[in-house]
């Protein structure tokens, strides 16, 4: 859940594991290892056997206090390990099942269900149900359920609890029988559980389980090792027994339920929705949140004090769980733990960061003395907005003030920010590629060994033979048990798997298989022929994803309507480089479609560009791309070539808009200083009349229409200089830059490169890359038909804007008295200034009223453009802002009408409200002065057009005739601090709703969630051996 991401911000010790770890922490990987019992004075420990209903010996490890009489009944606790379904054991969580029984004073039985691959879904939940259904095994333990029955495990486990107290709570389920159990379940044990398989989430909390997506590679539990765990437990993704959550109703479960959820796991948000479900269903619930820590921490670093006060918790809960009575839990957690959630929690929008900087402003500037508190803060908030409004004159503050109001609004100009974004995703990708370089030694050191043995210890020290049969007593076959050791990293082999079938369109001769052994050739794609590729040996080994997989082929139109001649493009979800010489075969000789597969019906795969294919060989045949650059179909190598490139790309970008950002800064300030050094003697003598330096008033001017400040050295803003071309031609130019065509000017920056660099560059892959990907690396940077529409809506609306200006005052000698190239020359500057900049060549108290509405209004659709570029092309919001209807497909997002309306609409009714308070506030808190007939400048359209401005950080005033500040200087405190508010909610109302693309970090995510499968007709293919070479092949 979104609410909850601070969670999942690393504890110091565990965010570059192991390296952060104190000298000499021992770190255990969880194995199947089973080894004698070890003895303990306080604990009667012993072991027998439960049989399933398969009539399969399932090995318990029971624990019960030795100070409990033995024919004293007490509480029933059965612990189901965790490990993915695929690893764990008994010796998992046995130091827990001991702590548990010792200090709860209950039976623990702790079970070893059987595992996959070997033993697929559903033997190991079945093996689970029987124990914890079994009236034997509660018979000859001396235990009394009534007095407490409380069925939990860890991560595996925990799932296996989840969907086991549905079933023993008579929720019915076509895929098992469903008995109430009697006596029924008292109390639940949730750790770090796991409810739902990612992609069965049911619709209604899809945008409630985010962390399984978002948190991809924290140490104990990545997202490719879920998945991984699911292909060999071979669970339907839907079935309610893999996905407890999808039962409709959670009513019943039992009396209590503890939840222990780990902060920083992709299984987090799965808990704590949960947890909430369970509560609304009238079960009392606990829940403990570790914040900052990975699944499993106290099973991979059992010595560590936050991995013993984890057992301590525990602990504590359970005593709690085993009392049948509503009593209270126990002792609160400590500090680390987070037991409600609905406490305070940091604020996680960027609003913080201008808060913050305003709130510094206050500090530094006033104490000197000549700025009151409220006015310092008011500096603050519109130097950290670049809303440019002043209550006193900027001329009038020391230089180390007007340097603060330099700086501040630099760090918090939109470019700046930007660069920040970059520098982070890059730091975080340079973490990722290092791990995935230690992944793929770990796995080639894995598919180099074919694992260990570990025998069980007879009594006298010596090794057993392995037992021949499960039918043998169990004292005989337990000491000669044989398995192998696996890690969450590691891969199960099991040669069972590999299921061989017939190919669909391919047959190969009989006698045709190659020797074992060989080389396999590498069969290069048609792209590649055509460059001259020839066909190479190649020392190639099948990866572990290619076990159990089966290939898709996905039939794709290239062909105008009404011709039948289609390409089938073949390729495997996670396929690899060790692509089988049938596969590539098939690729080269079908040209019809198969006449099993269903035509695809997404218009996804029809939205792939050519083009952009044809710009990235590096990406197999079988990706296709859909809209705002969402990738389909690609493959565990594409993933990983698709991410060294926007890699590559982010790398150059953070060169390019630093470059930009800096460059514009000092170009500005260039040509002004350089400027004001030669010019007409007039303007250097009004600048030594303000007091000011003329080479300070270059460099503050140039810093002021980059960042779009608005803050002028000079009282009545550049209503001196509108005659002066120069400056207003670089000033207009540096507005234009610095915010309201920033994107465009960025695209045409890179594209520039593109075509002026030589083919065969380094430079060209990752240019290409952001030209036709940009939202995947910049939030700023759009792709090429929405970067024409911005810089269309914007010529629009500045040439409107000017022409009003020149029209409308044509006979206004505040406007004409500038001869017709310069008056022109003003307008623009001043149109220019409506976006965003706040600063003015005409007094606008004295303007056409009509041109001070349409400068209203424009200040209020400012943001527009932009707003609606970034949010158009970004993934995360197509639903958000009701770009699409809920059901039908999309429209594309290109189509001008839909692209303005839907926007507009929302846009409105987000802000107006908003607007209209802030004018409210201020005229009840200002009604004296506005009913004052003796003071007509201070009326309700001056405060309207102040409000909008503020609103729209764009700094416009129409001022106040006896001061040369913006009217906000006549303001009453209350009246200040609302339009402080108006300036930072207007900052933000650009920013996307959902979190965009362009700052998230780089994951795992460009799987399959990175967009649905487009619709594929399936195909079976035989598999061959790892090495092979072509022979000779014919079609069927």
């Amino acid at each position: 859940m979104a609410e909850y991401r601070h969670y999942a911000i690393p504890d110091e010790q565990w965010e570059d594991f192991p390296n952060n770890l104190p000298p000499d922490t021992r770190v255990e990987g969880m194995n199947r290892e089973h080894h004698l019992i070890k003895p303990q004075d306080d604990l009667e420990i012993s072991e027998f056997n439960v049989s399933a209903r398969d009539g399969h010996p399932v090995l318990i490890r029971s624990y019960r206090p030795s100070d409990k009489k033995a024919d004293e009944l007490i509480p029933l606790v059965i612990y189901l390990h965790g490990g993915g379904f695929v690893t764990g054991g008994l010796e998992t969580d046995d130091r827990s099942c001991r702590a548990v029984a010792l200090r709860c004073g209950v039976v623990v039985l702790n079970v070893e269900y059987r595992l996959a691959p070997e033993n697929k879904f559903p033997i190991g939940w079945q093996d689970s149900y029987d124990v914890a259904a079994s009236p034997a095994a509660q018979k000859q333990l001396s235990v009394d359920p009534t007095k407490g029955f409380i069925l939990g495990g860890t991560s595996a486990g925990a799932n296996f609890t989840a969907g086991l107290s549905h079933f023993f709570a008579g929720h019915d389920d076509p895929t098992e029988s469903s008995e109430k159990l009697s006596p029924p379940l008292t109390g639940l044990m949730f750790i770090a559980p796991s409810v739902c398989h990612p992609s069965a989430r049911p619709e209604q909390y899809a945008e409630r389980i985010l962390s399984v997506d978002e948190i991809t590679d924290a140490p104990g539990l990545t997202r490719k090792s879920i998945d991984y765990f699911a292909a060999k437990y071979g669970a339907p993704p839907s079935d309610r027994r893999l996905s407890p959550l999808r039962f409709p109703s959670h009513a019943g479960l039992a009396q209590k339920a503890l939840f222990q959820v780990c902060g920083w796991d992709p299984r987090r948000d799965e808990g704590l929705l949960f947890e909430q479900l369970l509560k609304e269903a009238g079960v009392q619930t606990r829940l403990l949140v570790y914040s900052g820590l990975p699944h499993g921490f106290w099973t991979t670093c059992p010595d560590l004090p936050v991995s013993k006060a984890w057992e301590e918790d525990l602990v504590e809960a359970e005593v709690g769980l085993v009392s049948w009575s509503n009593s209270p839990w126990g002792k609160r957690p400590r500090s680390y733990v987070i037991e409600s959630l609905n406490e305070a929690r940091p604020p996680n929008r960027p609003d913080a960061y201008i808060i913050v900087l305003g709130i510094l402003a206050l500090i530094v500037i006033y104490p000197y003395g000549n700025v009151p508190a409220v006015d310092a803060y008011f500096f603050g908030v519109s130097a950290t907005t670049e809303s440019g409004l002043n209550t006193i004159d900027v001329k009038a503050l020391k230089t180390y003030q007007q340097l603060v109001l330099y700086f501040i609004p630099t760090v918090t100009n939109i470019g700046f920010v930007n660069i920040i974004v970059v520098v982070v995703r890059l730091y975080w990708f340079e973490k990722r590629l290092k791990q995935i370089a230690v992944e793929k030694d770990i796995e080639a050191q894995v598919q180099r060994s074919s694992g260990r043995r570990i025998l069980g210890k007879l009594a006298d020290g010596g090794v057993g033979e392995d037992a021949s049969s499960a039918g043998k007593p169990r004292k005989e076959s337990q000491d000669h048990r044989q398995e192998t050791a696996i890690d969450d990293n590691k891969r199960v082999e099991n040669a069972a798997d590999a299921q061989k079938i017939a190919p669909a369109q391919i047959v190969f001769a009989e006698g045709t298989r190659p020797p074992r052994n060989e080389k396999a050739l590498r069969v290069p794609s048609p792209r590649e022929r055509e460059r001259g590729r020839p066909l190479e040996e190649v020392n190639d080994v099948m990866s572990d994803e290619d076990d159990d997989k089966i290939m898709r082929i996905t039939t794709a139109d290239y062909e105008p309507t009404g011709l039948t001649r289609r390409r089938t493009r073949v390729g495997m979800s996670g396929i690899t480089s060790a692509t089988s010489i049938e596969r590539v075969a098939s690729s080269m000789f079908v040209l019809g479609s198969d006449p099993n597969a269903h035509r695809p019906q997404s218009r996804r795969s029809g939205s792939m560009s050519r083009h952009s294919m044809t710009r990235m060989p590096y990406l197999s045949r079988q990706a296709t791309i859909g809209r705002n650059s969402r990738f389909y179909n690609l493959s565990a190598e594409d993933r990983e070539q698709l991410g060294g490139i926007e890699y590559r790309s982010l790398k150059l970008l953070l060169k390019i808009v630093t470059a930009y950002f800096f460059g514009l800064h000092i170009f500005g300030a260039i040509c002004l200083a350089g400027w004001i050094q030669t010019a007409d003697s007039k303007y250097r003598d009004y600048l030594a009349e303000c007091g000011q330096d003329k080479t300070w008033w270059g460099i503050y001017s140039a810093q002021t229409m980059v960042n779009n400040l608005g803050y002028t050295l000079t009282p009545d803003s550049m209503i001196t200089f509108q005659d002066a071309t120069f400056p207003m031609l670089v000033m207009t130019f540096l507005a234009f830059a610095g915010n309201t065509i920033y994107p465009c000017l960025l695209r045409l920056l890179i594209w520039t490169m593109a075509k002026l660099l030589p083919r065969n560059s380094s430079m060209q892959e990752p240019l290409n890359f952001l030209l036709d990907h940009p939202r995947r690396c910049y939030t700023l940077l759009f792709p090429s038909r929405p970067t024409w529409i911005l810089f269309g809506i914007l010529f629009v609306m500045n040439f409107v804007d000017t022409l009003l200006i020149v029209v409308l005052d044509l006979h206004n000698p505040a406007v004409n008295n500038l001869p017709g190239g310069p008056r022109v020359l003003a307008a623009l500057f001043q149109a220019a200034s409506s976006r965003h900049t706040g600063t003015a060549t005409f007094n606008l108290a004295n303007v056409h009223p009509g041109v001070q509405f349409s400068l209203l209004v424009m200040m209020y659709v400012s943001v527009f453009p932009i707003a609606i570029a970034v949010r158009s092309s970004n993934t995360y919001e197509e639903r958000s802002l009701g770009v699409y209807a809920p059901d039908p497909e999309p429209e594309d997002s290109t189509s001008a009408v839909s692209y303005l309306r839907n926007h507009l609409q929302n846009q409105l009714s987000f802000d107006l409200w908003y607007v209209f308070l802030g004018i409210f506030c201020i005229t009840i808190a200002e009604a004296d002065r506005i009913m004052d007939q003796a003071d007509p400048a201070f009326q309700v359209f001056p405060i309207f057009f102040e409000v909008v401005s503020a609103y729209g950080n764009v700094g416009l005033s129409l001022g106040y005739p006896t001061v040369l500040t913006s009217l906000s200087g006549q303001f009453t405190t209350f009246s200040k601090l609302v339009i402080c508010a108006m300036m930072i909610r207007g900052r933000h109302r650009g920013l996307p709703y959902a979190l965009d693309r362009a700052i998230q970090l780089p994951a795992d995510v460009l799987s399959e969630h990175d967009g649905k499968s487009v619709s594929v007709a399936w195909s079976e293919v035989e598999k061959i051996d790892e090495k092979a070479n072509l022979k000779r092949a014919h079609t069927s």
